[in-house]
């Protein structure tokens, strides 16, 4: 074979080995002109904090006899916090109830007089003064009873402060008083914090332009916005919850 054949074989073969691949088909779909709400999504970082934040105080004076909380646990609302000691409280109630029912047996006296003494003035046997002393008498005693029957109630109400039970439910914080201190009515620090954490609120900020996309979004925040809180280390969804601010 001469060389002038083999480079026009190697045309050939060249030549022969060449394909054309057919044009690729783009489908294409019809589709009806529509209104609809487009999502607007706005990322932002957020911190959490108690939905409700309480400082529990002392209402009373006297020695804290225990703390029976466990820190960081959860607690119901009327769960016992802390319990004062109660005994001068409960000598204190003694002492106006026993005020008021001696002058309650002095009042019953005093009307079981005046209704004797009307009744012998009626028979003109008794001067009419000695009536009307009596019944100013009784318009005391019944005055005095008034008296008594508030004191009754402070002490009451004393004595049921000085167990300090729970405002609310949530997670009890950092014990500040241990048991065997005298706490008071003064002391601003408190016992220990409860934080409300269900709900929880999430609050962040946003830039200017943002907020208007929301108040646009949301009809001047009149309908409500759903707003979901994610992990900044893994991303994944805590919760979902709603704008109220």
């Amino acid at each position: 074979m001469c060389s002038s054949d083999l480079f026009g074989w190697a045309l050939f073969r060249k030549s022969g080995s060449t394909r054309t691949n057919p044009p690729s088909i783009t489908a294409v779909s019809v589709g009806k002109v529509e209104r609809r709400d487009v999502p607007v999504a706005i990322n932002a970082l957020a911190q959490a904090q108690g939905w409700q934040a309480v400082i529990v105080r002392p209402q009373v004076n006297g020695p804290l006899l225990r703390v029976p909380i466990k820190e960081g646990s959860d607690v119901e609302k009327g769960d016992l916090i802390a319990e004062i000691d109660p005994t001068p409280f409960k000598h204190m109630l003694m002492q106006a109830q026993g005020a008021l029912r001696r002058d309650q047996a002095q009042l019953d006296l005093a009307k079981l007089k005046l209704t004797r003494y009307r009744q012998l003035a009626e028979q003109h046997t008794i001067a009419v003064l000695d009536v009307d002393t009596q019944a100013a008498l009784v318009d005391e005693l019944e005055g005095t009873i008034a008296v008594d029957q508030g004191a009754v109630g402070a002490a009451q109400v004393n004595l049921t402060r000085t167990r300090i039970v729970a405002p609310i439910s949530g997670r009890v914080g950092v014990r500040l008083v241990d048991a065997g201190n005298i706490v008071s009515t003064a002391d601003t620090a408190g016992i220990v914090t409860i934080n409300q954490i269900a709900p929880i609120a999430v609050t962040f900020t946003l830039p200017q332009g943002e907020f208007q996309r929301l108040s646009q979004a949301s009809d001047s925040f009149r309908k409500s916005l759903v707003t979901e809180a994610y992990s900044q280390e893994s991303g994944d969804l805590l919760d979902t919850g709603e704008l109220v601010v």
